[in-house]
């Protein structure tokens, strides 16, 4: 991620976090929130949020709504929120190695190969062209051609 990606993620995610409960920030490190503000003022990106819709349904970037998620799942959440998003996060990691190893597995890469090969060797019928066969018939007809 580039330095102005960062700078504009981290705008994103402290425009968030201003219209937070002011008690879910108490448990956000001082460090951390200081960072996110230090970075934002860096960014040239304009940001707002619109307070009457839910946070899935603002324009955040993909980065940013993955920052908010950490953020709320290590120092916000609940015991039964980080047991949830824990959860989460282990059926993703799942879903992800299946997926890499389904794409990358070896046997597949090796049976595909050999079922490509299989198919690209056919069998050609030689069919004897006519005036060959004439031939043959009339030497075959004089005793002529050796059996």
């Amino acid at each position: 991620m580039s330095k102005v990606e960062m700078c504009d993620v981290a705008n994103e995610v402290v425009t968030v976090l201003n219209y937070t409960d002011s008690k879910l920030l108490e448990n956000l490190p001082k460090e951390i929130l200081k960072y996110l503000q230090i970075t934002a003022k860096q960014s040239d990106k304009s940001f707002t949020i619109e307070p009457e819709k839910k946070l899935n349904e603002q324009n955040l970037s993909e980065e940013s709504k993955n920052l908010i998620a950490l953020l709320f799942g290590l120092y916000m959440a609940n015991e039964k929120d980080r047991e949830y998003i824990k959860n989460c996060w282990d059926e993703n990691e799942a879903n992800y190695q299946s997926e890499l190893r389904e794409k990358y597995s070896v046997d597949k890469l090796f049976n595909k190969n050999i079922k490509e090969n299989v198919q690209t060797t056919a069998l050609v019928e030689y069919k004897e062209p006519v005036y060959k066969k004439v031939l043959n018939g009339i030497l075959a007809f004089f005793h002529l051609k050796n059996k």
